[in-house]
């Protein structure tokens, strides 16, 4: 198939092999190009019992991260090219069951993209701006790309930043979003991203049945992996509750720039349970 166009969607170079047999129908190898990068993998559709079940495995690589954004926010946030890989199973008579089985992974990986409409090392770097920013607004973006149509169109993707991080724009050095999904919950299993200066994490939890967030918290993080700031979301994407943003004293002066050298002689070296372990490194 030479083309498939919609109002927001555009899919060309269509190839699929189909082999049925048995009510069972094998959709591999499946390649597309869709949003500027070259997707491949396979599908398995099993209508031999009574419920439909479906199984995709797939690779959509150097994609262009700004495209599919677009379409859900009508503006550019991120740009640059990603790689998303789907590995998803559920079964069901009617779209309700089958979400409520959805179970598998997504991961999704960037590097050298530019986040735009905020500087984040600017505002993150004296303790007055970091308080008056909406950190889980900074990492909505990282529930955007696998698995977040459903939460952007309800979260109002980008508002909160706009007003209160005005113009400019953030190098992402990496960005890492590795999901475990089991019975339509999502867990946040690595997902983080880094900029020039500062590392932000997400851990938590969506609940793509009932469409809520579930104990989801935003960090800005130090150099062990420990949190500067952090802020939780919870209740429905479609109206959710950010808390106060949360400084943690005893790590606050890696923020505090000029004076983080004195700040660390007089609080001394402090443990601290680590926010992230993943593999997104910190800035050096």
């Amino acid at each position: 198939m030479k083309g498939i166009r919609s109002k927001d969607l555009a899919v060309s170079d269509v190839r699929a092999k189909v082999t049925a047999g048995a009510g069972i129908y094998e959709i591999r190898p499946f390649t597309m190009k869709l949003f500027g990068g070259e997707g491949t993998g396979g599908v398995r559709v099993d209508l031999s019992g009574d419920r439909t079940a479906l199984k995709v495995g797939y690779t959509l690589a150097n994609f262009r991260a700004e495209e599919p954004l677009a379409a859900l926010a009508r503006k550019k946030y991120l740009s640059g090219t990603m790689t998303v890989t789907p590995d998803l199973s559920l079964r069901g008579k009617g779209a309700d069951e089958m979400k409520r089985t959805l179970s598998g992974t997504v991961s999704l990986r960037g590097d050298g993209l530019t986040l735009h409409g905020m500087e984040i090392d600017r505002v993150l770097s004296t303790v007055e701006a970091a308080q008056n920013l909406n950190l889980a607004d900074v990492g909505a973006f990282l529930l955007a790309g696998p698995l977040g149509s459903a939460v952007v169109k309800g979260y109002r993707y980008g508002e909160v930043y706009r007003s209160t991080a005005g113009e400019g724009e953030s190098r992402i050095t990496r960005l890492v979003s590795d999901w475990t999904v089991r019975n339509g919950v999502a867990e946040a299993r690595d997902v983080a991203f880094s900029t020039e200066k500062n590392r932000i994490a997400l851990k938590g939890k969506l609940d793509l049945v009932n469409g809520q967030f579930v104990d989801v918290t935003v960090a800005a993080l130090d150099g062990k992996g420990c949190a500067k700031l952090r802020q939780k979301i919870s209740g429905p994407f479609a109206d959710p509750r950010m808390d106060r943003m949360s400084m943690l004293q005893s790590v606050a002066a890696p923020i505090l720039g000029i004076l983080e050298r004195e700040a660390r002689r007089f609080l001394g070296s402090q443990a601290c349970e680590p926010f992230y372990t993943g593999t997104v490194p910190h800035p050096k």
